[in-house]
């Protein structure tokens, strides 16, 4: 976008990354959410959360596993649900890094 001249807010990032998820999008959403972090946004939680789950329903893991230590470092834990759903399928297969 910044290629074009186009320069969006935060709000607009949020946007975006909210309808790549709502449309399972994983890849179009994690490269939005890297987008976002090299222009100092950080995503909302629950965005950051959704993308998780859809990265990880997708299988990928490896992506999952960026976004899971971008949020560690801005401070941010994934959600109690999130935690859950991530036990539920991968626990034992050391797919994370909690």
């Amino acid at each position: 976008m910044h290629k074009r001249g186009f320069v969006p807010k935060k709000a607009t990032y949020e946007h975006l990354l909210e309808c790549f998820c709502a449309n399972c999008l994983s890849i179009p959403a994690f490269n939005m959410f890297k987008e976002m972090i090299v222009h100092d946004h950080v995503p909302c939680l629950s965005n950051c959360n959704w993308l998780l789950n859809i990265l990880c329903q997708e299988t990928h893991f490896h992506e999952a596993q960026i976004v899971l230590d971008v949020m560690h470092k801005r401070g941010r834990l994934p959600c109690k649900s999130t935690r859950g759903f991530w036990m539920k399928h991968f626990i034992g297969k050391e797919k994370f890094n909690f």
